[in-house]
């Protein structure tokens, strides 16, 4: 009889499950397809620059806004 190695795929079954339950999770695609919308197109020279963008845009969005994508939720 010879030697017999058994693979240790546990790495691969984890990545699997989490695969699984990520596709059952909500997403909050609605929020950031419509950022990437407004930043498209817009060349930023700093990281910072890109936040500042990002951060004014949300502020900026009103409350019918954020309603529309939580109701995507339920």
């Amino acid at each position: 009889m010879g030697i017999v190695m058994q693979e240790d795929d546990i790495i691969t079954q984890h990545a699997i499950c989490l695969r699984r339950m990520a596709s059952r999770w909500r997403s909050d695609y609605f929020l950031l397809s419509k950022l990437k919308e407004h930043l498209s197109g817009t060349k930023f020279s700093s990281d910072s620059d890109v936040k500042t963008a990002a951060e004014n845009w949300l502020n900026g969005q009103g409350r019918d806004f954020y309603q529309a994508g939580l109701n995507k939720f339920r």
